[in-house]
């Protein structure tokens, strides 16, 4: 009988209260029993990390990043009997490719792996590695020990897991780097028995766990700008976070806005910004009663850093050692979220009076509300004890708080006009309002999603169609994915994820892709893929796996009946003040990404599947306004319109034939007599792409790849081929040929043999035949195939008796062996082989004799 365990809201409060506190006396190993756990569900690239890989991450390991060999890898299952997890598989075998470990449903992988200790490889080389160079230790004590203690672990062992959440993919970590010192774990794994306090992770139990995260802030209301700060803005500061001057600025940031909930008497985050590129420009409201948190990357901030990212809408918040209506703070101030710190009383805020409801947006939904570039009217119910309302607008197409095209504006009825001046087809906006009344508390927020939409959505086939974009960062960053939304007013759901290459889509593609019940999936994947290790000077992903990760995707969605189309990646900009070799710990700028593109379009036309080939596309564009600078490698906010230009204006093609074309593609010899069916790509007029050589079996490619650009009229490319000239690997032997091979020899049945009878004996055609001596095959003589001047095999010829090398047996050949037995003379090689007549393995008299006798006419060596 299953066994259902009901944590009440009191002592989960306790569980949790326990479980946020540092846990600096675990000596992680045999010691505690105990296994460090520093991440969940995250890409296995990190060196030095202790892993929790749950179904969340796919079906297997594979989309990790890496082949895992170097790691230890321990399979969990959770055994209900028993109530524990139970180890049911070891693999701890160093160099060994673990990639295809499958993850249970019901349990678990856990990935250990060392890391180096970089500075101190750096010193020890000579001369010195610069791969090593600026990297960081990787190796951490308590990951080390948990490593050794995992290897001694043997099947079936019961394990406990401690303040983590597998269902949710959640730990309890400061946020700190994992290989730092001041990075605390408090989630690991119990060996053999419970802990004597504390409560296990149970599968049994759905209600979510929290963790207490703390985010530290160094400044409170100021314009300074420097790296390694966590700003905490109020009101005072004014309406907004910007940077002064006009200037859009916190790009490199990450925000989040808190708000005060009277209700639950604690803050509220009600939205984060966390991408960070150059297109990211964040402008986010400060509300009435209520704070922003901006924190960038430096020392002391990777904590917060860490930890903003883990905020959800609605998540409570507490802050202490702060008097946010003085704009004061001390040197203990912090923002607890989840859980209070109960050693301390939060700060709360005085109210100007009662608070106001929050304005209730009735003709927008909370998800999504479409409208044109025309205009829109945004309408909410009024609130009770209300004198006004402030609107607030933020341009959320690349981030959820980019910036405000209408700022503050009061009106005093239940509705607000957006012109048409501040709305762009393509973009989306969220629309923020709360209401204000004389001796009231301002309201709330209420926010609400705006995607203009083009006209054209409103005629277009694919406004209903499920759309899938599955790639990395260059899809992940959604600025291409919402402009595509935009103009043909699809919800398209971004299936990106930073970092990814295509093993890691795999890895994730059923949840990812197959469970979205698709009708087109948009493919972006392989600048990952072919980046290049600079320690490995090697592909991230081979070609052959890239090649066969692509057509496992279209012959999985083909075969379910779902329309592909390819996107091959954009090319890198390596001027100077753009991409540098070793951003990311890699090298991108590479000829790889021509061979992966390439693999790409061969996929896309051997499955029938769209192409749109960016990659070539980037040949007529000038990269400094494609990419970002100081990046080279993501799109600018010009690079994601012209992804959403080239990919929308294919689709438009296919699905609305709006300025469709087509080009045949035939395959001919070199006489144009055709070798293959003939096959249409289809695209829009104006696209360009590379067109790829079929690989058809006996012919080789005479032209090189063709670049093509669709014209109103359908058109035409021919590729040539020539028929390949099979070599055989081998000589062989006609039947009955009376001749031996055996080895690197062959054994000739007669002496005084022409090159035309021995070739007359050969099986195989183009053998050439070299006599070494004279005017017949003798000892010594080859026999070799080529393929032009490359020998592909080569005989060397044996005729017994013949010691010269002339292909005559006479009486120099019987002095030479009668010598060699009184050890006057060597023969050597082929030769002696020739000499020993007998086969009796050395040159005896019997040798000698039987050659006298075979040119006298009384024996026949060869019979």
């Amino acid at each position: 009988m299953k066994r259902h365990v009901k944590i009440t809201a009191v002592i989960l409060s306790v569980f949790m209260l326990m479980g946020m506190l540092p846990i600096s006396g675990i000596a992680f190993g045999a010691t505690d029993s105990k296994l460090i756990i520093t991440h969940i569900d995250a890409n296995c690239s990190q060196e030095g990390s202790a892993v929790i890989l749950t179904p969340l991450s796919g079906e297997t390991v594979a989309g990790k990043t890496t082949d895992f060999a170097w790691w230890s890898l321990l399979t969990f299952e959770w055994d209900e009997g028993d109530y524990c997890y139970k180890l049911t598989k070891s693999q701890t075998t160093g160099g060994t490719a673990k990639k295809t470990t499958e993850i249970p449903e019901n349990g678990f992988v856990y990935a250990i792996n060392t890391g180096n200790n970089y500075p101190a490889l750096y010193e020890a080389s000579n001369p010195k590695n610069e791969a090593y160079a600026n990297k960081p230790n990787y190796q951490t004590a308590n990951v080390l020990n948990s490593r050794t203690y995992a290897h001694t672990l043997s099947i079936g062992a019961k394990a406990y897991v401690y303040n983590t959440d597998i269902a949710n993919g959640v730990i309890d970590a400061n946020g700190a780097d994992w290989y730092r010192p001041e990075f605390v774990s408090n989630s690991y794994i119990k060996i053999g028995t419970p802990d004597a306090t504390g409560t296990p992770y149970d599968p049994n139990e759905a209600e979510a766990i929290l963790f207490q995260y703390t985010l530290d802030v160094t400044h409170i209301n100021t314009a300074e700008y420097e790296i390694g700060m966590s700003i905490l803005f109020t009101r005072a500061y004014g309406t907004e976070i910007f940077g002064g001057g006009g200037t859009a600025k916190y790009q490199w940031w990450k925000t989040a806005i808190f708000e005060w909930d009277h209700i639950q008497s604690c803050y509220v985050v009600s939205s984060t910004s966390l991408v960070r590129d150059n297109n990211s420009a964040k402008q986010a409201i400060i509300p009435q009663n209520g704070f922003v948190i901006a924190v960038v990357q430096g020392t002391g901030t990777d904590s917060t850093l860490g930890n903003i990212d883990k905020l959800k809408v609605g998540t409570k918040a507490f802050v202490y050692g702060a008097d946010l209506g003085a704009g004061t703070i001390t040197a203990s101030v912090k923002v607890c979220v989840n859980i209070p710190d109960t050693a301390l009383t939060p700060y709360t805020p005085t109210l100007s009076g009662t608070r106001l409801a929050a304005p209730i947006l009735t003709n927008m939904t909370e998800k999504r509300t479409l409208a044109t570039d025309t205009g829109f009217t945004v309408q909410w119910a009024a609130v009770e004890g209300a004198t006004g309302y402030v609107v607030n607008i933020n341009n959320s197409t690349y981030i959820p708080d980019g910036l405000l095209v209408v700022k503050e504006t009061a009106v005093t009825g239940t509705s607000y006009a957006i012109t048409s001046d501040k709305l762009v087809a393509g973009n989306n906006y969220t629309v923020s309002v709360y209401a204000t009344g004389e001796g009231k508390a301002p309201s709330m927020l209420s926010r609400a999603r705006l995607a203009v939409i083009s006209e054209e959505a409103f005629t277009s086939n694919l406004r209903n169609k499920t759309i899938v974009a599955f790639g990395d960062s260059l899809t992940a960053r959604t600025g291409w994915v919402n402009l595509l939304g935009g103009r043909f007013g699809s919800d398209i759901i971004n299936s990106g994820v930073g970092g990814d290459s295509s093993n890691a889509g795999r890895g994730r593609f059923i949840k990812d892709v197959l469970d979205k019940n698709a009708d087109i999936v948009i493919i972006n994947f392989g600048m990952n893929d072919q980046a290049q290790s600079s320690s490995k000077n090697k592909p991230n992903v081979p070609l052959e796996d890239y090649t066969a990760n692509l057509e496992f995707f279209a012959k999985t969605l083909t075969e379910a009946n779902i329309d592909v189309v390819f996107v091959t990646p954009n090319a890198v900009c390596s001027e100077a003040g753009y991409y540098v070799a070793g951003a990311y710990g890699l090298n991108y700028a590479t000829d790889n990404l021509l061979d992966f593109s390439e693999a790409m379009r061969k996929v896309a036309i051997k499955y029938g599947c769209g192409l749109v080939d960016i990659n070539y596309e980037c040949n007529f564009e000038d990269l400094k306004q494609f990419v970002l600078a100081g990046d080279g490698l993501h799109q600018s906010a010009y690079g994601h319109q012209r992804y959403a230009d080239l990919i929308g204006d294919y689709l438009a093609a296919v699905y609305d034939d709006k300025n469709l074309s087509t080009v045949e593609v035939k395959y001919t010899d070199t006489q144009g007599a055709e070798i293959a069916d003939a096959i249409t790509l289809k695209g829009a007029v104006g696209a360009r792409i590379l067109v790829p050589g079929a690989e058809i079996s006996g012919y080789t490619l005479n032209t090189a790849d063709t670049g093509y650009t669709f014209t109103a009229s359908a058109g035409s490319i021919t590729l040539e081929y020539t028929m390949e000239v099979v070599i055989p690997g081998t000589i062989e032997l006609i039947d009955n040929s009376g001749f031996t091979i055996d080895g690197a020899f062959i054994y000739l049945n007669a002496d005084q043999l022409s090159s035309e009878t021995v070739l007359s004996k050969i099986s195989t055609s183009g053998v050439i035949c070299t006599p070494k001596s004279g005017s017949f095959v003798g000892t010594g003589s080859k026999l070799q195939l080529k393929d032009g001047d490359i020998v592909v095999s080569e005989l060397t010829v044996i005729v017994l008796g013949d010691c010269s090398g002339d292909g005559r047996v006479n009486s120099v050949d019987f002095l030479l062996v009668k010598r060699h037995f009184l050890g006057t003379y060597t023969l050597a090689d082929e030769f002696l082989t020739a000499g020993d007549v007998d086969n009796s393995g050395g040159i005896t008299g019997a040798d000698f004799l039987k050659i006298k006798r075979y040119f006298l006419g009384t024996f026949n060596i060869y019979s």
